[in-house]
């Protein structure tokens, strides 16, 4: 295993670990499980700096198996302001165009192997 494969494994452990994820600074090709009341959904980063991600699953679970892409705006409580790029367990995730999830139960990384 390389270097930046451990670096990948500890960033992924640390995230998995916690309640929120900061989709800002993982790496592309990075993917997020999220898990919420209602549905699961697969987030695989495009663009992480702002938020760019190939979505499946729940609302997006029509678009085909190979996802749709869209951009996470962040989470939020109820109607209250959205944290920018932040996942966070208990919150509802926010994607453009005011699409809003169930509020999130659990937040996975997957491990990421590097080619």
């Amino acid at each position: 295993m390389n270097e930046r494969e451990l670096e990948i494994d500890e960033l992924s452990e640390r995230f998995n670990q916690s309640h929120q994820i900061d989709i800002s600074v993982l790496p592309k090709g990075a993917k997020i499980v999220l898990l919420t009341g209602n549905s699961t959904y697969w987030l695989e980063m495009v663009y992480p700096p702002k938020g760019k991600v190939k979505a499946s699953g729940g609302i997006f679970k029509d678009a085909g198996k190979d996802g749709i892409i869209t951009y996470v705006l962040g989470s939020r409580l109820n109607d209250k302001d959205t944290i920018s790029l932040q996942l966070i367990v208990g919150m509802n995730c926010v994607f453009e165009n005011n699409i809003i999830t169930s509020p999130i139960q659990k937040l996975f990384i997957e491990p990421m192997k590097l080619k």
